[in-house]
């Protein structure tokens, strides 16, 4: 690859985690002539086939199945991946000696000639990423990619082309929180809510982290403001970039708001107007959670000179992703949703307003992130007709739902699945969405989804539909 900006040259250089992120880095490293050790707690044969990639490589030291101390004080470098807490005792020490800790995000920004489009946010950053990825896709001009947290590090998009004119990428707030340098073009904090509470002590340094994805802006970048969102104050007097805000709440004299069932613009810096946009019943996407991914991902679009009129067919095509109050069938009177991507009270609140008219039955918990699950009790006393307990969370929710709400506790997904049928076989709504991470059953939020909708087929097949 080219090293116009390489300083990571002869450089030896720890990664921390094997999975697709130490592997892009990895990588990107070695090709730019860095002296790689690739650590992982996990063992060879446990870890993702991408490894096979740079597995043998000249210059590749692999420590597997366990952390080797003198790693972190003899590496002048090392690279976290998201996963990994800066306050880990071996990264510490590592500091101590003088090593430069630094997250992927900043790794690939060294190589990277193009303008980077960022999109981070409690929840809604990988939909809005991906919808802003399939805008950019429809203009010719340009030459751009999707990365993220979507099985496409940013670090492997820079490998395929360090010189693309745009990546759009999702940001999380772990990988903010070793910059330096990096900086994005464009970019947006979707929104903050209480989340990630076993990593950081309070929302408001959770939103400071956040913030961070503005540091290094200049007056020629942008960032596109939520106003409906209580820290979008701190956000903009951060950055001397332009502003353009979004509200789905509220209408706006500049900015993208919602009107009248439409999407209403009027952005003065790029000399757009257009109170009738789009109709929101033309969408796909449904529901205010959606409308708040869309404005954003419309906004980077106009951003970068791609016209309103060729944006509308993707706005109007996109249907979303799995896993975010995805349907997952219907047996007799019951439809099933699958919103295993929920990790946080204020997504099940999203979810629990999509279905507000619905006889809902909530399959809720999973593994803590010490998270305050008291915001969620009025919500669900006015939503659902009947909650189940699953996972390492159901005693503590238990305490808060204890004689307001009628419950029972599932010891598996299967349980919880067949329970919730039998509550609203006659007509209404079996919902997951968790609060929880997915740590304590399952490896990820993928796979309780994907076993939740098993467990829906599986049901649909014993049960039989009657329409």
């Amino acid at each position: 690859m080219e090293t116009f900006n390489n300083p990571y040259i002869g450089k030896k250089v720890l990664v921390l985690g094997a999975g697709l992120s130490g592997v892009g880095a990895s990588e990107l490293l070695l090709n730019s002539g860095a002296f790689v050790t690739l650590t992982d707690l996990k063992r060879e044969e446990d870890l993702d086939s991408s490894l096979n990639k740079i597995n043998g490589r000249k210059n590749l030291i692999l420590h597997l199945g366990g952390h080797v101390p003198h790693d972190f004080t003899e590496n002048e470098i090392i690279v976290i991946s998201p996963g990994v807490p800066s306050d880990h005792e071996l990264i510490l020490e590592g500091k101590r000696y003088g090593s430069k800790v630094i997250s992927e995000l900043e790794l690939a920004f060294s190589f990277f000639s193009g303008r980077i489009i960022g999109i981070t946010g409690t929840n809604g950053k990988t939909t809005t990423t991906t919808l802003t990825g399939e805008i950019f896709k429809v203009h010719s001009r340009f030459v751009s990619s999707v990365a993220g947290n979507i099985g496409f590090p940013l670090t492997t998009a820079v490998l395929e082309n360090s010189r693309q004119d745009y990546i759009i990428t999702e940001v999380s707030s772990f990988q903010l929180e070793n910059i330096f340098l990096f900086k994005v073009y464009a970019g947006t904090v979707l929104n903050v809510e209480p989340d990630h509470m076993d990593r950081y002590r309070t929302v408001d340094e959770y939103a400071e982290v956040k913030g961070r994805l503005f540091n290094n802006q200049g007056e020629a970048d942008w960032i596109v403001l939520n106003l409906d969102d209580r820290f979008h104050d701190r956000f903009k007097n951060s950055t001397p970039a332009n502003a353009i805000p979004f509200s789905t709440l509220k209408v706006l004299e500049t900015g993208l708001w919602i009107d009248s069932g439409k999407v209403c613009i009027n952005i003065p810096e790029l000399n757009i107007r257009d109170d009738n946009f789009i109709e929101l019943s033309s969408l796909k996407l449904r529901g205010r959670h959606n409308y708040e991914n869309i404005l954003p991902s419309i906004a980077f679009g106009l951003i970068a000179g791609i016209p309103k009129e060729e944006q509308v067919p993707v706005l109007k095509s996109f249907s979303g992703l799995p896993h975010r109050i995805e349907f997952a069938g219907r047996i007799r009177g019951a439809e099933f949703y699958n919103d295993s991507k929920a990790t946080n009270v204020s997504a099940v609140v999203r979810a629990l307003e999509m279905f507000a008219a619905e006889k809902i039955v909530l399959i809720l918990g999973g593994s803590d992130k010490n998270l305050d699950f008291t915001p969620l009790l009025e919500p669900v006393r006015n939503s659902v007709f009947h909650l189940i307990l699953i996972g390492e969370t159901s005693a503590k929710l238990e305490k808060v739902f204890k004689n307001q709400v009628p419950y029972i506790k599932a010891g598996s997904m299967e349980d919880a699945v067949e329970n919730g049928y039998s509550f609203v076989k006659d007509g209404g709504v079996v919902l997951l969405s968790p609060a929880c991470a997915s740590f304590d059953w399952f490896s990820n939020y993928k796979a309780r989804g994907d076993a939740f909708k098993r467990a829906v087929t599986d049901l649909k097949n014993r049960v039989g539909d009657e329409g």
